[in-house]
């Protein structure tokens, strides 16, 4: 599966993130992101991935999403590019 999306934003942040991976979180306050103990323990744990994005506006993201040969798992792969970077990340998802 491939895609191209556009994102728009008013913090300066992109937030890339498995649904599945933060199920927990659910319950929890609506900003428990801001908190920086909280999405440090969530970055760590590969759940989620901030980008401080430098300015707010539009951007252009395109992502890939392949099983593997050799596993029943997926591994997506987003490709952000931004303001003349490129930022990759990778996720396996069940």
């Amino acid at each position: 599966m491939e895609g191209n999306f556009h994102m728009d934003t008013d913090t300066a942040t992109l937030c890339c993130y498995d649904l599945a991976a933060l199920e927990h979180r659910l319950e929890d306050t609506a900003d428990w992101w801001s908190i920086p103990e909280d999405e440090l323990q969530e970055v760590n744990a590969g759940n989620c991935l901030f980008l401080n994005l430098g300015d707010d506006g539009l951007y252009k993201c395109s992502g890939v999403c392949r099983k593997h040969r050799s596993s029943r798992s997926k591994e997506c792969t987003f490709i952000f590019r931004l303001l003349r970077a490129t930022f990759i990340w990778a996720r396996q998802m069940m």
